[in-house]
């Protein structure tokens, strides 16, 4: 079987250079997104010549592998998981490939594998400059939106986070997680937990982010971490809900600040209505869509799903 093991700090050299070889848009296969969902996904992770190899022994995705990242031809590697997966006595189920790598494996193996896309995870890129400028009548809504918090809020100031203030983006969270519904908090938590991780590691994540200040106190935060060279993910956006206006102002100010930004990715709304309303409102100039894939003669991952 292959040494799969649980990363450690000392992969995110390597893992971060696997995505930069990658030119890497997606968000799950970044070392920051790894690090912060280890313990839902149960991630385990091989270096194969420079290629991030993921397999996830329990959790949320429990017997699946992901989508190799990295320079390694698929011809080479997805046969190597497969026997993994044979030596492990557990069906052969491939997880988090983008468009490009589902046609890298079709390229590779013709017509051996089923092909299934997962509408829920697609990931919503926005091209810094439109976020930073919000151009046209298709923002005019979000223009008017950060205009009435400034009217409302003369005072307010943008600011991006730093070691000094980051009590300041640990405040807004939890005042936010505060004010959810009871029936909410436990998976907020964790969420939360996942901020103070991403705070305890700023530097050596080399995280980015804003705090926008109105009334005397922050009412609004958002991190975001470098995938590969001008992408950048977006992890974590908060605000308070006496603030609305204030979410505009988050989402032009932070592609404002992230100067080095081609790509910014906002993630996926995990089929939740209301986020994908608002992630749509934004305009995103692509949707990057997610499939998993199974032997097309197996139907296994389709029947676990369904289950």
């Amino acid at each position: 079987m292959l040494d799969f093991r649980k990363p450690t700090p000392e992969d995110q050299e390597w893992i971060e250079h696997a995505g930069f070889q990658a030119n890497l848009r997606k968000n799950d296969a970044g070392f920051v997104n790894i690090s912060l969902l280890m313990q839902k996904y149960d991630t385990h992770v091989l270096n194969y010549k420079g290629t991030l190899l993921r397999f996830f022994p329990e959790g949320y995705l429990k017997g699946c592998y992901a989508a190799p990242v990295g320079n390694a031809d698929f011809r080479e590697v997805i046969p190597l998981l497969e026997k993994d997966a044979e030596e492990r006595g557990i069906p052969f189920r491939l997880e988090m490939l983008s468009e490009e790598d589902a046609g890298k494996l079709e390229e590779a193996f013709p017509g051996k594998y089923e092909l299934v896309q997962k509408p829920d995870y697609s990931e919503y890129l926005h091209l810094r400059e439109r976020l930073a400028d919000m151009p046209g009548r298709k923002f005019s809504s979000k223009r008017n939106h950060i205009s009435q918090f400034f009217r409302l809020h003369p005072e307010a100031a943008v600011f991006p986070i730093t070691l000094e203030n980051l009590q300041d983006a640990y405040k807004v969270a939890r005042t936010w997680l505060d004010s959810q519904p009871e029936e909410k908090r436990e998976n907020l938590e964790y969420e939360y937990r996942a901020i103070l991780k991403a705070g305890e590691n700023w530097e050596q994540w080399d995280l980015k982010g804003i705090l926008v200040y109105a009334d005397g106190k922050p009412v609004g935060m958002n991190i975001a971490s470098r995938l590969s060279e001008g992408v950048y993910d977006i992890h974590f956006e908060k605000a308070l809900s006496e603030y609305p206006h204030v979410w505009s102002v988050l989402e032009r100010e932070l592609a404002r600040y992230l100067e080095d930004a081609v790509w910014i990715n906002r993630e996926e709304d995990l089929g939740d209505e209301g986020l994908r309303k608002s992630k749509l409102s934004y305009r995103p100039d692509q949707l990057l869509h997610k499939f998993y894939a199974e032997p097309a003669a197996e139907g296994i991952c389709r029947e676990r799903r369904s289950a």
